[in-house]
């Protein structure tokens, strides 16, 4: 926008809200980009949290060599892998483990006996 016409002494201004075009957070601390089908990037620079929600049942996908998460992971839902599994620690399962091949290993365990 320039008053004068002269494009070098004026200053543009990305997005005017209205009712058609509410404004996804008032907040200074959130930076939030929002699309159409509903999908919402979100960060909290005050809480340091980054919120990613994808709309109208979309799927998300990263494609790299090596993606390194440092830090807990919880997870709701089905969890599908295509590739093998090595655990490098203990772990525990609180419900029921089904095997569709054979279960290897130094031995196996449970709470009458062990293989």
């Amino acid at each position: 926008m320039s008053e004068s016409g002269e494009l070098s002494a004026g200053v543009v201004i990305p997005a005017l809200s209205d009712a058609t075009s509410l404004v996804p957070s008032t907040s200074p601390d959130e930076h939030v980009s929002s699309y159409e089908d509903g999908t919402e990037i979100s960060y909290n620079r005050a809480s340091h949290k980054l919120t990613i929600t994808i709309g109208s049942g979309g799927d998300a996908e990263l494609t790299c060599k090596t993606f390194h998460i440092n830090g807990d992971i919880e997870h709701t839902g089905d969890q599908n892998t295509s590739g093998d599994m090595t655990v490098k620690k203990s772990g525990t399962v609180t419900k029921n483990v089904s095997a569709g091949m054979a279960v290897s290993g130094k031995s196996v365990a449970d709470s009458v006996r062990t293989m």
